[in-house]
């Protein structure tokens, strides 16, 4: 993928990223289920999205470095609503676990 598209595609997935984040924040367990599942979604679409290996690892270390600044609110909202499983799987698919 060139560096034009790259650029298109990281934007997206940093949009959607940015989305999910909000709804796992939520106090509301059903939008927190929704941004769980983004976020798996997210994790499937690099990993399918043809990119190289490095492109992937790039995208994947940009959402991660996100997180680290908001992963102790989505925790705690996650763990507030008694979601300990989605937190522990959101965990593994960011590489928190």
């Amino acid at each position: 993928m060139d560096n034009k598209k790259f650029r298109k595609f990281a934007k997206e997935i940093n949009t959607k990223a940015e989305l999910a984040f909000s709804r796992l924040s939520s106090p509301n367990e059903e939008t927190q289920r929704a941004g769980v599942q983004m976020m798996e979604e997210l994790h499937n679409v690099i990993s399918l999205s043809g990119m190289s290996p490095a492109q992937q690892t790039s995208l994947r270390k940009s959402l991660r470095t996100k997180l680290e600044s908001e992963w102790g609110t989505v925790s705690d909202a996650l763990m507030k609503s008694d979601r300990h499983a989605d937190q522990q799987r959101l965990g593994k698919v960011l590489g928190k676990f």
